[in-house]
């Protein structure tokens, strides 16, 4: 029955027909369990001259848009306080939050803070591999998708090395690097199910980010069906990378999920449409669609089109995200949300340039037309640049701005406090940590002015981010958004909180309750005195293992107002 359907989707997208490789008896476009045999990575493998170009090209651009979000300081307040303040793993010392959404990333930041290194600099090492990486992957995925001769356009790279939003985020201090490789090494999966180093990758995907979980369920039920035996190796490593993280995040924040999806966990599908149209509109995207989309029906139906079935696939993958992303509204900055399911579906479209080249061109006249394909949509692809711009970000006098709620990584990078982060991060060495905590480390204060970089500057003040990204209090509130992930609503409640914090003879379980009764409590605070009790145990546990279990299971709902 499942090779009957396979069969029957491969007529469906070749218009009734096979299309076998050259000199293979194999039918590419065929689902079966049968794995298609490949050539080993070798000469063919490599970048062409092209290639190498976008390579270059690419890899400029990314060191031209580098950057650090605000959000990024959360990462480095955490680490400093687990490496050098001896605080764990905390935004503030005794505070057991997971405030950040990227375990992997954390432990990757962390390794090579370690080492001394400081944070720009650690940034700036991790975009270049991870770009060249990308890179190549993606020149890998094209060889499979393409016809076995013929020169080489690589739609997929030419588009994606030179793409503002592509390049700006393998900087920024984020995840986001780790979550465009994932994108490619998803599409490879699909086309090479059996591959350890691929399975290891997915594997650890749900560490980059949450809700990656969806798509690695998808591709183990495909790598199933496909090769036509349970996929074990990508069950037994997901299950003990996600297992053991999952152990520890119950064992030490008493929660099951990570802080920031109480934050965004609300329902704003119009902004969320909004927020893919800011992505697909500048970079040509609806353009994009109808002409692969054109292109692969043109091809399907003489045969021509590679892999029609994994490629349908590799939407499949891309499609749980991007809905996740449409549902909370988006982010409020430009791309970032998207990143992994923009890549994966223009890795959907790799081979398509080559096939009409091989199709419609005459022989002598291919190189030439490669050439002009791939340069003219490298520089269609650099050209682009988002409505929050008032001009190319190339240049360093681009001002940004607010459109439809959404801002830019230019904002962020002409921002005074993390534009001069050069001079002031040479107060916070690993050194001068350290010696700040032989001093007997103490809190001076509590503060919730200031975003995160200000923070993370002030290592010895207790930090109430008044947008809740740390702060379960305020994350758990029922209120509507002003934008995607911020809640202006919630800044006077974080003031509220410093007050709180500030009168408490000590700060811990209990405050809540006794600053009721002594008639300093903010007025919220009553009405949801439950809820809060139940969110002040989990942050101020004691890692006992049973009783952070059943705390996990604990779910003291939304704060009201």
């Amino acid at each position: 029955m499942r090779n009957r359907i396979g069969a029957f989707i491969d007529r469906v997208s070749t218009g009734g027909r096979g299309f076998a490789a050259p000199g293979s008896g194999a039918l590419m476009g065929s689902s079966s369990g049968a794995v298609e045999a490949r050539p080993r990575f070798g000469a063919a493998r490599l970048p062409r001259p092209l290639e190498w170009l976008y390579i270059a090209g690419g890899l400029a651009l990314v060191y031209r848009y580098g950057w650090l979000m605000d959000d990024a300081f959360v990462y480095f307040r955490y680490i400093d306080n687990l490496l050098f303040l001896g605080n764990g793993l905390v935004f503030n010392q005794g505070e057991y939050v997971e405030g950040y959404s990227s375990p992997f990333w954390l432990i990757l930041l962390s390794a090579l803070r370690a080492t001394g290194m400081d944070y720009e600099a650690a940034v700036r090492w991790i975009a270049a591999p991870a770009f060249v990486c990308f890179a190549f992957l993606l020149v890998r995925l094209n060889r499979d998708l393409s016809p076995d001769t013929g020169p080489t356009v690589n739609l997929p790279l030419a588009f994606l090395a030179f793409n503002y939003g592509v390049a700006c985020y393998f900087t920024s201090g984020l995840e986001t690097p780790l979550v465009q490789l994932l994108a490619v090494a998803y599409a490879l999966y699909v086309l090479r199910p059996e591959s350890p180093i691929l399975t290891l990758s997915l594997a650890v995907s749900p560490l980059v980010r949450p809700e990656l979980a969806v798509p690695l369920v998808l591709a183990g039920a495909w790598a199933w069906w496909r090769l036509e035996r349970f996929p074990w190796r990508l069950v037994a490593a997901s299950g003990a990378v996600t297992g053991s993280w999952m152990a520890f995040r119950i064992t030490y924040y008493a929660d099951l999920l990570p802080n920031p999806f109480y934050l965004k966990d609300t329902t704003w599908y119009s902004q969320g449409l909004v927020y893919l149209h800011d992505t697909l509109g500048p970079y040509y995207g609806y353009a994009l669609i109808v002409l692969s989309v054109a292109a692969c029906v043109f091809l399907a139906r003489r045969g021509a089109l590679r892999r029609p079935s994994e490629r349908l696939v590799m939407i499949a993958l891309a499609l749980p995200v991007l809905l996740y992303v449409i549902r909370i509204g988006g982010d409020a900055r430009h791309y970032r949300y998207l990143a992994f399911p923009f890549c994966l579906g223009v890795c959907a479209m790799g081979g398509v340039a080559e096939a009409l080249v091989q199709r419609v061109a005459r022989p002598g006249f291919r190189p030439a037309i490669v050439w002009a394909a791939g340069l003219g949509l490298a520089l269609l692809s650099v050209s682009a640049y988002p409505p929050q711009l008032d001009r190319h970000p190339i240049r360093s006098d681009v001002a940004a701005r607010f459109v439809n709620k959404i801002s830019d990584a230019a904002f962020h990078r002409r921002w005074e406090i993390l534009a001069t982060y050069p001079t002031w991060k040479q107060a916070l060495t690993p050194e001068r940590l350290r010696e700040m905590r032989n001093h007997d480390f103490r809190y001076r204060g509590v503060d919730a002015d200031g975003p995160c970089s200000n923070f993370y500057r002030r290592m010895d003040v207790r930090g109430v981010l008044k947008m809740g990204l740390t702060q379960p209090f305020l994350a758990r509130v029922d209120m509507v958004q002003n934008r995607p992930g911020h809640k202006l609503g919630l800044i006077p409640m974080a003031h509220d909180l410093v007050k709180l914090y500030a009168s408490a003879p000590e700060i811990g379980p209990g405050m809540f309750r006794l600053a009721v009764e002594e008639d300093r409590a903010p007025a919220w605070v009553a009405p949801n005195l439950a809820r809060i009790e139940v969110i002040e145990r989990k942050i101020f546990n004691r890692h006992d293992p049973w009783e952070n279990l059943r705390l996990s299971f604990a779910f003291p709902g939304k704060i009201e107002l």
